[in-house]
């Protein structure tokens, strides 16, 4: 693995296995999640057999309105999209580990760690094949940060059968379920050069519908409500370097009904920008 520099592979502090027995798992239940987008409902089955930790690690951030408010900020077509970073850059998130509060007082175990990223969950069978592949469209997994073990918050979904480039580089653990006609949608999204929507496409809320896990200790409290976001004015910031191209007649947008409290969708007919 080739670091960036020493500081840079500090910041990486990986849950180890007595991070994850904070939480136990009742083998007997399913896991999944309701996530409601701008775009529709989708289900998300969980592998928490497979992919224990990461697993979790979605889960509980649901369970504390992580993903609320979260843009589909990457939409590659007939590939995958991504979401689940609070900045809506592509450059932040956390994972559940670093929100675990512990007790000073405690004897430390030097391979125990809190921090932003967790480690990898690729497994391979007796004959080294990777056991969970990208071969269904909504596959579920990981997006990282070009690196090793670096997951966090953000995830990606597949929008074709086969994503082969991705297999053995991110975590798969889930499969969207239901709402393949919404992931769809937004895969159809116009977007800039970059793959950014030009339509605001965002998780509205996530509801966890069955959950195997106990909270880990030193979690917080679920809140009652999403982070307050402020969009009572929101606008579409429109690249020079976009000119050129070709434009729908019809530009889709969205705003916030500050007076509602809900995200309204609509078009604009006005011409692109000089």
């Amino acid at each position: 693995m080739n670091w960036k520099s020493d500081a840079e592979r500090k910041e990486i502090q990986f849950p180890t296995t007595k991070d994850f027995e904070r939480g136990t798992r009742n083998e007997n239940k399913a896991m999944s999640v309701l996530v409601e987008t701008s775009k529709g409902e989708l289900v998300i089955d969980l592998f928490a057999t497979e992919s224990p930790i990461a697993s979790m690690n979605f889960l509980k951030l649901c369970k504390l309105k992580q993903y609320n408010d979260c843009k589909f900020f990457s939409v590659q077509k007939d590939f995958a999209v991504q979401t689940g970073d609070p900045s809506n850059t592509g450059e932040g998130g956390k994972s559940i580990y670093s929100f675990l509060s512990r007790d000073e007082t405690e004897e430390k175990d030097e391979n125990e760690h809190f921090g932003r990223f967790f480690k990898d969950e690729i497994t391979v069978d007796k004959e080294q094949n990777i056991r969970l592949k990208h071969d269904h469209i909504g596959t579920v997994s990981c997006a990282n940060f070009g690196r090793e073990d670096t997951n966090q918050s953000q995830f990606l979904i597949t929008t074709r059968d086969s994503v082969p480039d991705l297999d053995g580089k991110h975590t798969i653990f889930g499969r969207v379920m239901e709402g393949l006609d919404v992931l769809q949608r937004i895969n159809e999204a116009y977007c800039d050069e970059n793959g950014r929507p030009w339509q605001n496409i965002r998780i509205k809320r996530t509801t966890v519908l069955d959950d195997p896990f106990e909270d880990p200790e030193g979690m917080p409290k679920a809140p009652d409500e999403s982070p307050l976001v402020d969009r009572s004015v929101q606008r579409r910031e429109c690249s020079r370097s976009a000119v050129g191209q070709s434009w729908p007649e019809q530009w889709p947008c969205s705003w916030w009904n500050r007076s509602e409290g809900s995200l309204l969708e609509g078009y604009l007919h006005a011409k692109p920008p000089p």
